[in-house]
């Protein structure tokens, strides 16, 4: 769970300096975009994280509760919110051989042991029902 900050630029180029051209702020993250979409399409849906006390995180929250995705487990940490820059040609397309992504870590990176510790009682019947379904081929 992460806000993209999407840079556009007139040309991606290997080496040198581009002026932004374009300049939009969206949630991301692919486990988000996945919960966000299935909610969309109608599933009952939450999402088990953290954010950070910032702007961007209610703006990620904001954003889950538009399609009413279940947010009870998801808690405001005291720190800033992952944040990933993408620099796109002037169509908004990344161009493989010049995909240019930074990433400043923040608060999603450093809870996801806690979140495992928090709903260790799911644990043991998520395994079991993994391995009946593996073992039932």
């Amino acid at each position: 769970m992460n806000i993209d900050h999407l840079c556009q630029v007139k040309e991606l180029v290997v080496d040198g300096e581009q002026a932004v051209t374009g300049f939009e702020s969206i949630p991301g993250g692919s486990a988000a975009n996945t919960i966000y979409g299935l909610a969309k399409l109608g599933v009952i849906t939450g999402f088990v994280g953290a954010v950070g006390t910032d702007k961007s995180g209610k703006l990620l929250m904001d954003d889950f509760k538009t399609v009413n995705v279940n947010t009870s487990q998801i808690s405001f940490k005291k720190a800033e919110t992952v944040s990933v820059g993408l620099h796109l040609d002037k169509h908004y397309n990344l161009v493989p051989d010049k995909v240019r992504i930074t990433v400043r870590s923040g608060i999603s990176s450093n809870t996801w042991i806690e979140t495992l510790f928090a709903f260790r009682w799911l644990m043991v019947p998520v395994v079991m029902v993994g391995l009946m379904v593996l073992f039932r081929r």
